[in-house]
């Protein structure tokens, strides 16, 4: 069974969605089953699953065989931290007002009336906006070009992410320019 995967981790990190697809597959009662341990403030069952989803994606394309870890262990632990990320980071949003409040015998505590923080119909605008970025993502972009946006997104340099994926920065380059031209209607948001 480890050699099995073994093999679709190697084929996933090449480029072929097939084998990727297999494993999310395989691993998806795992991610459910991890993700039914939490709660997300402001967040859904939906969200938990999709951050152990990322954390599997996370687990595939960053595990090193060489390792004395069985890739079990190793996605479970990925798909957990990612979790918990995206648990702590909602929570330090929530506390965010705490940090920055101000006291009331403060000289521009009536400034503080004044609301910028988005309507609530602003709020939905966007998460609708959001959720059908992700479906267009989901739809409409290669794996290579799913890897690439990812990296790209977390800050990695085309030359970084070309060294990861083990492509050229030539194909970075033409997948990020694939992904503008894709979901080039959302620029106009």
């Amino acid at each position: 069974m480890e050699k099995e995967n073994l093999e679709l981790i190697r084929l996933a990190k090449s480029g072929d969605s097939k084998s990727l697809d297999k494993l999310i597959l395989k691993y998806s009662p795992l991610v459910v089953s991890i993700s039914r341990k939490y709660f997300l403030i402001g967040g859904s069952d939906e969200d938990l699953i999709q951050e152990g989803n990322i954390g599997l994606f996370k687990a595939i394309m960053s595990y090193d065989e060489q390792k004395n870890t069985t890739f079990y262990s190793y996605s479970k632990l990925c798909i957990e931290r990612n979790i918990l990320s995206a648990i702590n980071q909602a929570n330090n949003l929530k506390n965010k007002s705490l940090v920055s409040s101000q006291s009331i015998d403060d000289e521009t505590f009536e400034d503080n009336f004044e609301d910028n923080s988005p309507s609530p119909e602003q709020m939905l605008i966007s998460s609708e906006i959001m959720a059908e970025l992700k479906d267009d993502i989901k739809k409409n972009l290669t794996v290579l070009e799913k890897q690439v946006l990812y990296y790209f997104i977390k800050g990695k340099s085309y030359t970084e992410i070309s060294n990861i994926l083990q492509v050229s920065t030539k194909s970075v380059d033409n997948a990020l320019m694939r992904i503008r031209k894709k979901l080039d209607k959302f620029k106009k948001i």
